[in-house]
């Protein structure tokens, strides 16, 4: 069938494609991020996390990865519509 992942006791992402990609998908998915985030930011040396450090980078790495290319997608068959312009760091 399909895989459910729990983050949190009222978050789940199910890993299918899904049709409601909104605003509230895409809030929980940034929440869920940002508690990530709040957790490792206040994390003392030789706590334990549900996954070691190297685990979570790749995750993370590949996460990026995929919304990276998402947006590429999506700026490539949106021409024209309300999409920002690629922007470029160095």
């Amino acid at each position: 069938m399909y895989q459910q992942t729990q983050f949190s006791d009222d978050l789940m992402f199910v890993a299918q494609p899904c049709k409601k990609y909104g605003e509230e998908w895409f809030e929980a998915m940034f929440l869920a991020l940002d508690q990530l985030h709040d957790v490792v930011s206040d994390r003392q040396p030789g706590s334990d996390l549900p996954v070691t450090p190297g685990e979570m980078v790749g995750w993370l790495q590949d996460i990026i990865y995929t919304a990276q290319e998402a947006i590429v997608e999506i700026r490539t068959k949106a021409p024209g519509e309300d999409v920002t312009e690629a922007r470029y760091s160095g």
